[in-house]
């Protein structure tokens, strides 16, 4: 019971007539009130937002963050999508099985099975150093967060950590007894983590020390997320794992229909892209635990096929095939938009710039690794340059 009225005024946290009290009152009621007797506040706002989320889902090549306006409809015109080779990198002498940009965009690192990892410069279109200490193939290759360093790794079993400013290899890891696999680093840039062939995926030290072991499946490719907090692997068991970094447990295991071959996380770190060997492309939503998506027309039957996310908002999917061609998929609507010809054959890997929304680069059988950009995008000469 109140006392008085201004006892009341106070209980109810009512600051007088030309306050807020009445308007929060109102906006509290409006949670019972049907929307048809009364039009929900900030309604036309919600309604706007839609209709422009609805003009961006609509348009096939949206790949800019510019203001959408609603008095026409919303149209991004394709020759803003890299559609073309803008330059070719020739160096490796044999297939090159992997590409992936620096986190700052300023870099390329390859791996190739003529034993080489190779680190070029994307500012001057020059080779910067060929890491060249593994006894065999290297398959795969990581940036650490701040990309002073680059692991490698591959079919000597070994990890190799190194030196990016000199190219010099500063750790050899030889734990494992069998091909690695894939390595992925935890956002602190103090350690990893590596999968291999031999059912052992380890954690490490920057100095060597096994910090923690997992015992399981054959893993074919790995990756973790922003936070460090989780990983998904992908074993020859046509399954996805997915473990709690935190507790070191395996939180799930999601089973395929086929053959996984790759894995890549969306930056969200909500969803995950697998390529399979049944020549699909599966994207999951691994919070929900659930496919979402599947994307259809690559060729991939016999080798490692990489796929990734690109584009603004990773809007686009880009996968290698072993057609020699590049496929492109409008990443809600799962339809085909391109394909792109340039590789004498199997496309292995592709990587999108996470810089540049129109710039991506493929790693093919062919020996080359080629950089696509837009029509109009060409090297600091003028011209695509073949080194």
């Amino acid at each position: 019971m109140c006392s008085n009225a201004d006892d009341l005024k106070r209980r109810a946290e009512w600051d007088g007539a030309d306050g807020t009290s009445r308007q929060k009152l109102l906006l509290e009621l409006q949670k019972y009130i049907s929307p048809s007797i009364m039009v929900p506040e900030h309604r036309l706002e919600t309604l706007l937002e839609q209709a422009t989320a609805f003009q961006r889902m609509s348009c096939v090549y949206h790949n800019t963050d510019e203001y959408i306006s609603l008095y026409s409809d919303h149209v991004c015109d394709r020759s803003q999508f890299p559609l073309v080779t803008t330059h070719i990198f020739r160096q490796h002498t044999d297939e090159v099985w992997y590409v992936v940009f620096s986190n700052n965009g300023k870099y390329l690192a390859s791996a190739s099975k003529d034993k080489t990892a190779i680190i070029w410069s994307l500012e001057t279109l020059e080779l910067l150093h060929v890491l060249n200490e593994h006894a065999d193939f290297v398959s795969f290759v990581s940036w650490s967060p701040n990309d002073s360093m680059l692991l490698t790794c591959g079919q000597d079993n070994e990890i190799k950590l190194w030196n990016v400013q000199t190219g010099e290899c500063v750790t050899t890891l030889k734990k494992h007894s069998e091909p690695v696999t894939a390595c992925a680093w935890l956002p602190d840039g103090k350690s990893f983590i590596s999968g291999s062939q031999d059912k052992n995926t380890f954690l490490w030290g920057l100095d060597g020390t096994i910090l923690y072991k997992w015992y399981g499946p054959r893993i074919v490719d790995l990756t973790v997320n922003k936070e460090g907090t989780r990983m998904v692997a992908i074993s020859t068991e046509k399954k996805i794992h997915i473990y709690d970094l935190v507790s070191k447990i395996e939180e799930a295991i999601l089973e395929e229909n086929a053959q996984v071959t790759s894995v890549c996380l969306s930056n969200d770190c909500k969803y995950v892209l697998m390529n399979l060997a049944s020549q699909e492309i599966h994207l999951w939503d691994i919070d929900q635990k659930r496919l979402v998506r599947k994307y259809h027309g690559q060729t991939q039957g016999t080798y490692i096929i990489r796929s990734c996310f690109g584009g603004i908002d990773q809007g686009f999917i880009v996968s290698g095939s072993e057609d020699s061609n590049i496929y492109v998929w409008h990443r809600e609507h799962a339809a085909l938009i391109e394909v792109l010809s340039g590789h004498s054959g199997t496309v292995n890997s592709v990587n999108w710039s996470p810089v540049n929304p129109y710039l991506f680069a493929s790693a093919g059988d062919d020996h080359t690794i080629r950089i696509w950009g837009t029509a109009d995008a060409t090297d600091p000469k003028g011209k695509m340059k073949t080194p």
